[in-house]
């Protein structure tokens, strides 16, 4: 069985879409929508329970990577799968990861990408970057670096394995979740398994702000990435 784990806060306007092409799927095996509702002000878990899907309240309000880990935990699948609300799944999408994880028995996860279903001006400069980058750190490291929070599978025994999301403090239910998973074994990359979400982070901000983000973001992650190999030097200097 596969599950699909959806983390909500109000999001009624956005849910509908959401589980209406989940339950369109052309994918005959056994799969399970669990939303997480993180005390919702809204109709959202009403919605998605006349939509078909388990719901499980999520009382903590400690960020969208304990909500995922409440319903992770609540998955009686064997691949666990982190969806979005507010994304729109292509009737493939399920198939193309079942197909993945039959093709590759050794793999621990799969990661795919995403596009704007109402794409700005930028768009195809980030989608550019995203899978250049991923390709080349495919080719070179043998895992992706950037990974989607929307569209991201795993084996739930690696994701046991590694004690999930528990602990993480960068990009969690991302880079942070990925680069754990792949302690325990392959992460892939298929450019072809995309989804379609919203610009709704995004659209409201201008040119300049956005690119202060950009900024931001990619100082983050050097300063992460730096901790990291100074841990690790560490490390073996103890050793």
């Amino acid at each position: 069985m596969i599950s699909i784990v959806i983390p909500t806060l109000n999001e009624e306007q956005y849910i509908t879409d959401s589980l209406k092409s989940l339950k369109e799927q052309d994918y005959t095996g056994d799969y399970e929508v669990i939303v997480v509702d993180n005390e919702s002000r809204d109709g959202t878990a009403e919605i998605a329970r006349g939509l078909g899907a388990r719901v499980v309240c999520c009382h903590e309000r400690n960020g969208i990577a304990r909500v995922r880990h409440v319903g992770a935990d609540a998955a009686r699948g064997d691949i666990i799968v982190q969806g979005d609300a507010d994304t729109v799944y292509p009737r493939q999408w399920l198939s193309k990861i079942a197909r993945g994880f039959e093709l590759h028995p050794e793999a621990v996860a799969l990661a795919g990408r995403y596009f704007y279903n109402h794409p700005r001006w930028w768009a195809r400069v980030e989608y550019a970057f995203r899978l250049g980058i991923n390709q080349v750190s495919v080719a070179t490291l043998g895992r992706p670096l950037i990974i989607s929070g929307a569209t991201f599978a795993f084996r739930r025994s690696a994701f046991q394995a590694v004690k999930g999301y528990q602990g993480l403090t960068f990009s969690a239910d991302q880079y942070g979740i990925s680069s754990r998973l792949n302690k325990a074994g392959k992460v892939l990359y298929d450019k072809d398994l995309f989804v379609f979400t919203s610009p709704r982070r995004v659209a409201h901000k201008s040119t300049l702000v956005l690119l202060i983000d950009v900024f931001t973001n990619l100082n983050r992650w050097h300063i992460y990435l730096c901790k990291q190999c100074l841990k690790s030097v560490r490390k073996s200097e103890r050793e």
